[in-house]
């Protein structure tokens, strides 16, 4: 399973594994080509998912097949939680992007989006489609948002998050939004960035075709 995470700088660009830990300057942290499949198998029945790559896991998605087969969700640590469709249901919604992530949404600290072979407690996905979720956890002191890419095939009761990110201050963030570099920032950005953080960049600029 590949990692790859990328660090923007909400003015300016920081690329690669790590990123300065001296900034003071607020940092969209960006997970990519992470590959984490749930199916239905006895093999593979589920996955931790930990949201900053450090620390303990924040989120469980597996498997059931007692009573019924379902993908089931659950909050492990760092008070994590998902966005629903609104105060009155648990529903695991669809989000647009651009749709602005924040602490005025609802959250649920759970989200069972599909029951035996058919989709549940969910708005607005459809099989095999990529869509975008919203959460929230506080692994810190700060409750950070984020969003996460999505694919679910309710027939197979498969589920595979393929990326996600966060904003590291606590403020609200875009759905499937990450600021590209500044044109100006990529002269100067590309030496600072040495080749890990060229490979990514080059990475990046080659999905955007």
């Amino acid at each position: 399973m590949q990692s790859n995470t990328n660090c923007v700088k909400a003015t300016t660009l920081t690329l690669g594994s790590l990123c300065a830990a001296a900034s003071v300057q607020a940092e969209i942290i960006h997970i990519s080509d992470s590959g984490y499949t749930v199916p239905f198998t006895p093999t593979q029945p589920s996955f931790s998912w930990n949201i900053d790559q450090t620390g303990p896991v924040e989120w469980h998605w597996y498997n059931t097949n007692t009573p019924i087969a379902s993908i089931f969700g659950y909050v492990k640590n760092n008070a994590m939680s998902v966005l629903k469709q609104s105060a009155g249901n648990v529903n695991l919604l669809n989000l647009a992007t651009g749709y602005i992530i924040s602490g005025g949404r609802n959250f649920a600290t759970y989200a069972n989006p599909i029951i035996n072979g058919n989709f549940s407690l969910q708005n607005g996905f459809s099989s095999g489609v990529e869509g975008i979720f919203g959460f929230k956890f506080n692994p810190g002191g700060t409750v950070l948002y984020g969003w996460a890419k999505v694919t679910m095939i309710p027939a197979t009761n498969t589920l595979t998050v393929s990326e996600w990110a966060y904003e590291d201050t606590g403020a609200s963030i875009p759905a499937g939004v990450v600021p590209e570099p500044a044109t100006t920032a990529a002269g100067l950005g590309v030496l600072a960035l040495g080749v890990v953080g060229l490979r990514h960049l080059r990475t990046r600029k080659a999905k955007a075709k």
